[in-house]
C-alpha cells in the first residue's frame, strides 16, 4: 500500500467511525426527544399523546385529525384543527399533532427498513 492509499484508508476509516459516533449520538438524542414529547408533563395527558403516536383510538375530533396525520398528512386542513379546538386547547392540539407526527414517522422508518431488508 502506498502512502497515499494509506492516508485514504485512514481517512475513510475515520469518516466511518465518525458517522457511527454521530448516528449513535443522534439515535440517543432522538430517543430522548421522543420520550420527552410522549412522557413529560404537558397540557395533554400522557395516555392521549401515546395513543396519538400509536394511531390508537382517541376522542373525536382528535381521532379524525390523528388518523389523517398517520395516513395522509398532506390532507390535514385548517378545518381539522378548528374542529379539534372545540374540546382542546391550542397547546393540547399541538402536543397531540407532534405525538402523531412522531409516531407516523417511526412507522414509516420501520416499514422502509423492513422493505429494504426484504429486498436483500
Amino acid at each position: 500500500m502506498t502512502t497515499s492509499n494509506a492516508k485514504e484508508t485512514d481517512f475513510a476509516t475515520g469518516a466511518q467511525n465518525s458517522r457511527k459516533g454521530t448516528v449513535g449520538r443522534l439515535s440517543q438524542e432522538r430517543e430522548a426527544f421522543v420520550h420527552h414529547i410522549l412522557e413529560s408533563k404537558a397540557q395533554s395527558r400522557v395516555e392521549l399523546r401515546r395513543a396519538a403516536a400509536n394511531g390508537e383510538e382517541l376522542p373525536a375530533p382528535l381521532a379524525d385529525l390523528v388518523q389523517k396525520i398517520h395516513q395522509h398528512s398532506y390532507k390535514v386542513v385548517d378545518e381539522d384543527i378548528d374542529a379539534a379546538r372545540a374540546d382542546n386547547s391550542e397547546d393540547e392540539i399541538f402536543e397531540v399533532i407532534l405525538s402523531a407526527c412522531i409516531g407516523a414517522a417511526q412507522q414509516r422508518v420501520v416499514a422502509g427498513l423492513r422493505a429494504a431488508e426484504e429486498a436483500k
